[in-house]
């Protein structure tokens, strides 16, 4: 043998070199590679399931319009129900057909109240349209402001960024409150122009039978 530094002696002739801890392991990162590449095979060959995403329609904004004059108390479209009764009972099918579009209501009589202002929530509106009863006969509330309840309609859909803002009007009189003799009162003709304005638009239902008792 010929002789190395340390005195440790080289087998010649094609014998085996004593092993290292190095040499012994060499292949490990071969064969966790391997491994590896194994288990990622195995990761995307496994059964998957696929989970819906929640189907988004993009609606309106709306508010209902009600009119709670002591008028709405007549009885002239069907036995034992009141305008006010059948003008509701039709806001109500309107929720239930347009479940993606936010929904609020609106009473006025007088004066506007937003009682409701657009929402998902139907079951809220609902539970809220139920409630709606008209103001006390001949008292100061009992009038007919049309162009004030529009006004705050439009007013309360200024911000709203849907595609569409939409106020229906449920209503069985005219315009009351916003006469000749009240110059400062909003007259409808101004509010249908803020409604311009602002991008809203408006429809009206008229409720009644017709004649003197209403139109």
């Amino acid at each position: 043998g010929v002789p190395t530094p340390d005195g440790a002696g080289v087998v010649g002739g094609g014998g085996a070199l004593p092993s290292t801890a190095r040499s012994r392991l060499a292949g490990v990162p071969r064969a966790l590679a391997a491994a590896g590449l194994v288990a990622l095979v195995a990761a995307i060959a496994r059964p998957s399931t696929s989970e819906p995403e929640p189907l988004r329609v993009e609606g309106i904004d709306l508010l209902l319009g009600l009119d709670v004059s002591s008028s709405m108390t007549a009885g002239d479209l069907a036995a034992g129900r009141t305008r006010l009764d059948v003008a509701r009972e039709a806001a109500l099918d309107f929720v239930r057909a347009r479940p993606h579009d936010r929904i609020g209501l609106l009473t006025f009589a007088r004066f506007p109240d937003l009682a409701c202002p657009p929402t998902l929530d139907h079951a809220a509106l609902r539970t809220i349209l139920a409630r709606v009863a008209t103001v006390r006969g001949e008292g100061p509330e009992d009038a007919t402001g049309i162009g004030t309840a529009v006004a705050r309609a439009a007013q309360a859909l200024e911000r709203s960024r849907a595609r569409s803002k939409v106020v229906v009007l449920l209503t069985d009189g005219e315009e009351n409150v916003a006469l000749a003799t009240a110059p400062g009162e909003i007259a409808p003709v101004h509010a249908a122009q803020l409604c311009v304005a602002l991008g809203v638009r408006v429809y009206a239902v008229a409720i009644g039978a017709g004649g003197a008792g209403g139109r």
